[in-house]
């Protein structure tokens, strides 16, 4: 099974130059589509653009780890997120 992820370009950007090597999901939302599943890989989407080789990436995959954090974009105070490691790319 593969998980999908839409991210912001800005994103994006951040993962495709090596500089974001985790992308986060809210624990309390993404628990159910997590919990129990096996997964092979990740792939990362830029928005909702057209998909193509610079827009889509594809990761191994290597686990969801439960960390509690403190991002702006998760508003100011912490929250308890899922974090999906992105260092492994895959070329194809």
């Amino acid at each position: 099974m593969v998980l999908h992820f839409h991210v912001k370009s800005e994103y994006f950007k951040r993962i495709q130059a090596g500089i974001k090597l985790f992308e986060f999901r809210l624990l309390e939302k993404w628990s159910k589509r997590i919990e129990g599943k096996t997964f092979t890989h990740i792939i990362i989407y830029d928005a909702y653009k057209k998909a193509s080789n610079d827009t889509v990436m594809k990761f191994e995959w290597n686990g969801a780890q439960k960390k509690r954090i403190k991002l702006k974009f998760f508003g100011k105070y912490s929250v308890s997120v899922y974090a999906f490691n992105l260092e492994k790319r895959v070329v194809s």
